[in-house]
């Protein structure tokens, strides 16, 4: 769809680079979600994950600080409750890699 219509919705990129975390193609998904304008706490949690996977703690540790300025609540037992998946162990994909940027320092 995104490359039918060049003018797309801007949310597309946070749907792909939600797709590309799913598939565990963290530099794509990262990419994605440096196409957006501005991050919500949400897509910064992503990014975050993307970077804990990756080993890099300096860029999971700057998402994880935009996320307590944007969202100073945000915790991960109730984020992870958002996430609607079919499979158990994608959800706990996130959790892993929130884990591995360093969100229970949050």
């Amino acid at each position: 769809a995104m490359q039918l219509n060049p003018h797309h919705p801007e949310r597309f990129w946070s749907h792909l680079g939600k797709a590309h975390f799913a598939a565990r193609q963290y530099g794509k998904a990262i990419e994605a979600f440096m196409h957006l304008s501005t991050m919500d706490s949400v897509q910064h949690a992503f990014a975050a994950a993307c970077y804990g996977w990756l080993g890099d703690e300096i860029a999971a540790a700057a998402h994880l600080g935009k996320i307590r300025t944007l969202d100073p609540q945000f915790d991960l037992d109730p984020f992870i409750a958002t996430l609607h998946y079919a499979q158990e162990s994608d959800v706990q994909h996130v959790r892993e890699g929130l884990l591995k940027a360093g969100i229970a320092d949050l």
